[in-house]
């Protein structure tokens, strides 16, 4: 909930790795807790872990989809790779998104730049590698574009870790006001530029959502919005190199803000603690509607998040593995407790 006064609060900032990746692993994420490991892409040895192109890419344009072009003329993704994601645009004065659908990604985004002329504004978002090649550090069969994930640097396992995607978007582009497709955790490395995060409480779900559900909330701000907004239960600045975690089972935004893009991946996980297992159990009771995770797809990920659990209870007995760079469960509770 909201902080003294009614005014959202700022995020848990982290002391150090091990208490980030504690809260990561074994935190209780359901009630809009945010944490932040400032410095943490440094921290975390992630600073190599993004395709020098990309990286490149992101510093020599103000715009995401000259950037994402460029990344792929620089084959960001491989050689012959054409990258693959997912491309948005606002058209000027309009808060809600539109798809640029069809084709390869390189003619999506050559087609949002007649958007772009006309005052329209855009954000590239899955952005991942177009085909599947093996991890360099683990050999799995993946499309992501980062070599290294805050995944490989907890160790240990948990019932669910995807590696995810990456996202790029300039100043006043973000996510519209949502919640996940399946109601799991999410993990945000800002590698470049500023964005700005809010999440709100169970207790506010309804409201925000029926208020503002999915509006961008880009300035100037509606009425409505900033009523939302301070209703909101965290809000954090993450800058350049900033790494944090929170529930995407709850409404959430980002907006990116400043001057320069920002290049930020994404990583999904379900962590050991009972109430984010809740969470993502409610979410699944969602009828299938657009923006929930297709039946077929929900089956195959909680039969995955089953047969991970039962790997982990036959290698470990009852208690869940934890991982070595981890302090520990947050609060002193103890991992059979968590169990």
């Amino acid at each position: 909930s909201p902080g003294p006064g009614g005014a959202p609060r700022g995020p848990e900032v982290a002391e150090d790795v091990a208490a980030f990746l504690s809260f990561v692993c074994f935190g209780d994420h359901s009630r809009a807790q945010m944490c932040v490991l400032r410095d943490g892409v440094r921290q975390l040895g992630l600073s190599e872990s993004a395709p020098s192109a990309l990286l490149e890419a992101c510093r020599r344009h103000c715009c995401p989809v000259e950037a994402a072009l460029d990344a792929i003329d620089r084959e960001a993704g491989g050689f012959g790779d054409g990258l693959d994601g997912d491309v948005f645009y606002w058209a000027a004065g309009n808060p809600r998104r539109q798809e640029v659908e069809n084709g390869s990604l390189r003619t999506r985004l050559e087609r949002c730049r007649a958007e772009l002329q006309a005052g329209a504004v855009a954000y590239i978002t899955e952005l991942s590698r177009d085909h599947k090649t093996h991890h360099e550090l683990t050999g799995e069969y993946c499309r992501s574009l980062v070599c290294k994930d805050v995944k490989d640097c907890a160790g240990g396992s948990l019932p669910m870790w995807d590696r995810g995607h990456c996202f790029i978007g300039s100043e006043g582009v973000g996510s519209c006001m949502h919640m996940d497709q399946a109601w799991w955790s999410n993990v945000g490395k800002n590698f470049l530029g500023y964005k700005l995060v809010a999440v709100w409480g169970p207790a506010e779900v309804g409201f925000a959502l029926e208020s503002c559900g999915g509006e961008m909330f880009r300035k100037p701000l509606t009425a409505k919005q900033r009523e939302v907004l301070l209703q909101a239960a965290r809000i954090a600045l993450l800058g350049p190199g900033d790494v944090a975690s929170f529930s995407g089972g709850l409404p959430h935004i980002t907006v990116v803000v400043g001057d320069t893009l920002n290049l930020t991946g994404y990583e999904s996980i379900v962590n050991w603690h009972p109430r984010n297992a809740a969470l993502l159990l409610r979410g699944a009771e969602r009828p299938e509607e657009p923006g929930v995770l297709k039946r077929s797809r929900l089956k195959g990920l909680l039969d995955d998040i089953i047969e991970a659990v039962e790997f982990c209870r036959r290698s470990t007995g009852q208690r869940p593995p934890a991982p070595p760079a981890v302090a520990g469960p947050p609060g002193g509770e103890t991992v059979e407790a968590l169990q």
